[in-house]
């Protein structure tokens, strides 16, 4: 039974069918009705069920590798595959109105549940931020928890950090807003979040602080599929020290926080997520979030947030966003060498055109899980996560009676991939391993003087 619950690991999001049809529903009828109380009861009947030619396979692979179950260990379970956010969760109500906006932890009764929380951070003195931290009931039991995060150096040098608890292993509050996994934190309590980490290689404390409430939209992610931004621009400031520096370093700048998760697998749904983040300078209090969601069907779904300082002023989905200029790609992940965007006429009124200029992060989720079970994963899933500089230029009309502002700067932009996508135009491919920097015109958007 063991090692049939190890093996139930690899068997999760878009390659459970392919692997043992059994394990994508319960194999009785009648059981589809229980919630947490029959989770269990319907791993057990799916693992005896199974027994497909690619279980026996795998269940034969395990037994003979005496030393992988060391390898194998929890932080790498978690930290690695569960980082995919590829695993389906009960149908249920999970997008109802009067949760949404909330960042407290809603403990998913799915056997495959997941949700994460997303952060997306720049620093005064150079030094960038990514960090994720995640809650599934993928794995042995269910309510397992997982962080993994990047510091970027302002000498371009990254420090890879993470931690993985199975359940009952680490501590989340009574009101599900701090969440403790081993010796990273996340505690999202009012007025001031925090984030810590403390590990050998890895030190870091953060404060951000919020500004007004959550924004989503119900319309804008396919079915199955959440998406909350919880603050475009928080303030944080805090220290950061990393393997190789000599002593920590005082930080300050702003953070974007985003909270979302999945109700089926998320390879089903999105194949490709692109954020855009503008971050408010000491000129002006405006910051901008942007998504664009691609299916693997081709289809698209995009959506804007303007704030200026605490309040929401303009908000748009499924305007027009045109990705253009020379293709870049990154091995086989191809990106556009810009994009631009202009909502509806009416006011308020904005258009911009942004430039995916530096690579400041690349990473494989892949690459931090052990084989055999990394080639299996490969022949579905070849995910892809990566965070750029880039140049950006808007225009923003509030009313008729006022001037328009022009936001000119940096911003981040973040590209997820689940699968490549075909190159667009692959006569005009740049490889960014051989120079990221665009060849071709930087194309003027119409109107633009």
């Amino acid at each position: 039974r063991y090692l049939d619950g190890m093996f139930s690991c690899v068997s999760y999001g878009a390659i459970r069918p392919s692997l043992c049809p059994t394990l994508v529903r319960p194999a009785y009828s009648d059981l589809a009705s229980f919630k947490d109380a029959s989770m269990s009861r319907i791993r057990r009947i799916n693992r005896r069920t199974c027994s497909s030619a690619v279980s026996r396979l795998m269940r034969v692979l395990w037994t003979t590798l005496v030393g992988f179950p060391v390898i194998f260990r929890i932080s790498g379970i978690l930290g690695g595959v569960s980082i995919l956010g590829l695993w389906a969760g009960w149908s249920g109500d999970l997008f109802a109105a009067a949760e949404r906006g909330n960042p407290a932890a809603r403990l998913l009764p799915g056997e495959l549940a997941h949700e994460r929380w997303d952060l997306t951070a720049r620093f005064a003195s150079g030094h960038f931020l990514f960090a994720e931290f995640l809650i599934t009931n993928f794995g042995l039991g269910d309510r397992n928890a997982a962080v993994i995060g990047h510091v970027i150096r302002p000498n371009g040098q990254s420090r890879r950090f993470r931690n993985g608890r199975r359940e009952s292993r680490w501590q989340l509050s009574s009101d599900r807003l701090r969440m403790e996994v081993g010796s990273s934190l996340l505690d999202q309590r009012s007025p001031m979040h925090q984030l810590r980490v403390r590990k050998k290689s890895t030190r870091i404390e953060l404060d951000f602080y919020p500004r007004g409430p959550a924004v989503w939209s119900a319309d804008f992610p396919p079915s199955g599929y959440a998406l909350d931004l919880l603050d475009p621009a928080a303030q944080a400031a805090g220290s950061v020290w990393v393997k190789g520096m000599d002593e920590p370093v005082t930080i300050h700048g702003t953070g974007a926080v985003t909270h979302s998760w999945a109700n089926e697998a998320e390879s089903d749904l999105v194949q490709r997520r692109l954020e855009f983040f503008l971050f408010p300078d000491e000129q002006s209090e405006m910051s901008l979030y942007l998504a664009d969601l691609t299916t693997p069907h081709g289809a698209r779904s995009s959506w804007l947030v303007v704030k200026k300082g605490q309040r929401v002023v303009h908000e748009a989905q499924n305007f027009h966003l045109r990705l253009d200029g020379n293709v870049k790609n990154v091995g086989s992940y191809y990106l556009p060498q810009q994009f631009s965007f202009e909502s509806a006429p009416s006011h308020p009124h904005i258009k911009g055109r942004v430039e995916l200029d530096r690579l400041l992060l690349l990473y494989d989720p892949l690459a931090d899980i052990p084989q055999p079970f990394r080639f299996l994963v490969s022949l579905k899933l070849k995910p892809r996560r990566m965070w750029l500089l880039s140049p950006f230029e808007i225009a923003f009309h509030l009313d008729q009676a006022s001037a328009p502002i022009t936001l000119t700067g940096t911003g981040i932009t973040k590209v997820s991939f689940l699968n490549p996508l075909p190159s667009p135009r692959p006569d005009a491919t740049v490889s960014l391993f051989q120079g990221f920097r665009a060849t071709g015109p930087f194309k003027q958007l119409p109107g633009w003087s």
